[in-house]
């Protein structure tokens, strides 16, 4: 196979962003398992829902710490072929941590709901002493109790 020199540069500028896109994308979950958060967890009672509507499809409670706060988990609700994960997190200040939800699996996803917990490591500069909000998004939010 005879192949031109901008081929092989094309070809390895696609391995290369296939490779980064792979890195990028990888959970940062010390581990994760189908469910809710195990029973010990640390959590906020869940909040009453307005006007006897009742919301199905909010897991609460979404977040609890674990192992005296060195770790923590979330639930991450989504299709099942295509499951939520957390990417990234970054604390705010000492009482806020936002974390970035990825997504694997596409182009097409199951219309279903799978709820997932994923166990995180607490990071520093993180206060468990004091309630803890992490945002998901603009518009999610969990809050951890103080510890």
């Amino acid at each position: 196979m005879n192949l031109q020199p901008r081929t092989v540069r094309m070809v390895g500028v696609g391995l290369f962003c296939v490779v980064g896109l792979a890195a990028c994308s990888a959970s940062i979950a010390a581990s994760s398992y189908d469910g809710m958060l195990p029973e010990h967890a640390i959590t906020t009672p869940a909040p009453a829902p307005a006007d006897g509507e009742a919301d199905l499809l909010a897991p609460f409670p979404t977040a609890g710490w674990l192992d005296d706060g060195d770790q923590f988990a979330i639930v991450l609700g989504g299709s099942s072929s295509c499951p939520s994960y957390p990417v990234s997190m970054v604390v705010d200040d000492s009482r806020t941590l936002s974390i970035e939800i990825g997504q694997s699996g596409g182009p097409a996803c199951t219309a279903d709901m799978k709820l997932r917990t994923h166990v995180l490591t607490t990071p520093a500069g993180l206060d468990p002493t004091g309630e803890v909000t992490i945002r998901y998004s603009e518009s999610e939010t969990a809050v951890l109790p103080a510890l």
